[in-house]
């Protein structure tokens, strides 16, 4: 179907830039990403989906939790890890007195 429609949508300039920079990864336009929404949320009759990448930080979370359950520290509270924070702390002062 042609496309001959407009659509003149007023937005922050700072966001239409980082959206045009986020859907340029994907290799779509953000015309594109426009268009796949209008399609998708009449397919689906609402909010059809999310498009995004991850954070590094929640990747980092995600590591960091992961290598938490292979210890066996995943359900250790903050009082047990500062005790252990702690002893390790004192190992690393005796060594350093001999």
């Amino acid at each position: 179907m042609p496309r001959t429609a407009s659509l003149n949508v007023r937005i922050d300039p700072k966001a239409k830039i980082q959206a045009e920079n986020l859907y340029s990864s994907f290799g779509i336009s953000l015309s594109d990403a426009v268009n796949m929404f209008i399609y998708k949320s009449i397919q689906c009759c609402g909010l059809p989906f999310e498009l995004r990448q991850e954070n590094s930080a929640i990747n980092a979370m995600r590591r960091l939790s992961s290598a938490a359950k292979q210890n066996g520290t995943s359900d250790m509270s903050l009082d047990e890890i500062n005790e252990e924070i702690e002893i390790v702390r004192n190992k690393n002062l005796l060594r350093a007195k001999l």
